[in-house]
């Protein structure tokens, strides 16, 4: 029995170093703040998700997601926000914590309760922000506040005046400990767990975690219609025009060209529609529109010496001199020496021109570096 005892040991210190090595990740808050936010709930630092003891302040933002670059630029955290602030903050127990702070695969996140504010409160700005512009004026983004979802709480009744903020919403995603639970006590600490709660902080930060879980296969487990409300407002978040022509580096500007939807759209191959475009397999000769080319016998040499962009060109190769354009009308001239996708055309003005592939560039050079 010892080893099984030994084995089981290992087990519960490997899962609470774990537990600990994720709680570790969102860093630590002052003494000053953990004061601040402990006297916020009436002194107690129990878990807010569980109310189990033990609790630590967590970052709700954590301190290292890279994504704040990204918010602060889009103007998604309040100005002069500070993320090691009492707003931030949030107390967990180990447990939740590390649920919560897990980026790939999050077991607990909570977001705003009344997502349809924010919803609203967005259109509104980017209309007021609109109409800024048209005036010649650029005006921030201005996302709602602790305060002002507090005051839109307390005008719906749905809080007290004297209440610490509005309330939340907690997303249970995993069972965690309640998973050896019997099923019918499992289903009440889940229950309550995912209970409505009120929270001091700013609700943008919580926003951002909530994003995270429309990464994830888990999101099926939300109600459809969280789950539109949230990705309505991640679209409204990521589609302003006006405050992206305005911050958008010239990276940013550089991505949005390489992502956009027609790359790669273009038909290699000819549809019905385009039988009148295209020669016989095999052949140099293009439309009737396009003149005569390099394989007809009936083309001048004037004529050839255009088709390869006017005058006369020689390349030096080592210690001779090879005559481009006669080389290249003479291997041009049999259409058995170059043979063209046959989808494209040879228009007489054209050496190498826009609708010609690589394999054809390729072939013309190998036809012009050829030893004589």
């Amino acid at each position: 029995m010892a080893p099984a005892d030994d084995d089981c040991d290992f087990e519960i210190t490997s899962r609470w170093e774990e537990i600990l090595e994720w709680s570790a990740q969102s860093g630590r808050f002052s003494e000053t703040t953990k004061t601040q936010v402990k006297a916020i709930y009436g002194g107690s630092k129990r878990c807010w998700v569980c109310r189990g003891g033990m609790a630590d302040c967590a970052h709700v933002f954590a301190k290292e997601d890279d994504q704040t670059d990204c918010w602060d630029k889009a103007g998604l955290i309040p100005p002069g926000a500070n993320l090691k602030s009492k707003e931030n903050a949030i107390f967990l127990c180990k447990s939740c914590h590390c649920q919560f702070d897990n980026a790939y695969n999050p077991g607990i996140v909570f977001f705003p309760a009344d997502l349809e504010f924010f919803i609203e409160w967005e259109k509104a700005d980017q209309a007021r922000r609109k109409e800024a512009a048209q005036n010649g004026a650029h005006v921030r983004r201005s996302p709602p506040t602790a305060a002002a979802y507090k005051a839109h709480q307390v005008g719906q009744a749905r809080v007290d005046p004297n209440s610490i903020g509005g309330l939340y919403r907690t997303a249970v995603l995993d069972t965690f400990f309640a998973s050896d639970l019997p099923k019918s006590v499992r289903r009440e600490v889940l229950e309550y767990r995912s209970r409505l709660k009120q929270w001091h902080g700013e609700p943008m930060y919580t926003i951002r975690q909530a994003f995270i879980i429309l990464g994830t296969l888990q999101v099926k487990l939300l109600d459809p219609e969280i789950k539109r409300q949230l990705r309505e407002l991640q679209d409204l978040y990521t589609s302003d025009d006006l405050e992206d022509d305005d911050d958008d580096s010239d990276d940013d500007s550089l991505l949005r060209s390489v992502n956009r939807l027609n790359r790669g759209t273009k038909r290699p191959h000819p549809g019905p529609e385009d039988g009148n475009n295209a020669g016989p397999r095999g052949s140099v000769h293009g439309n009737p529109d396009d003149g005569e080319c390099l394989g007809d016998p009936q083309t001048s040499p004037k004529d050839r010496q255009d088709c390869l962009g006017g005058s006369a060109k020689r390349l030096k190769r080592g210690c001779r001199s090879v005559d481009v354009t006669a080389l290249a009308c003479r291997d041009l001239a049999s259409r058995d020496h170059l043979l063209l996708a046959p989808h494209r055309t040879l228009a007489r003005r054209w050496q190498l021109g826009p609708d010609m592939t690589t394999e054809d560039a390729i072939r013309i050079r190998s036809h012009f570096m050829a030893p004589a």
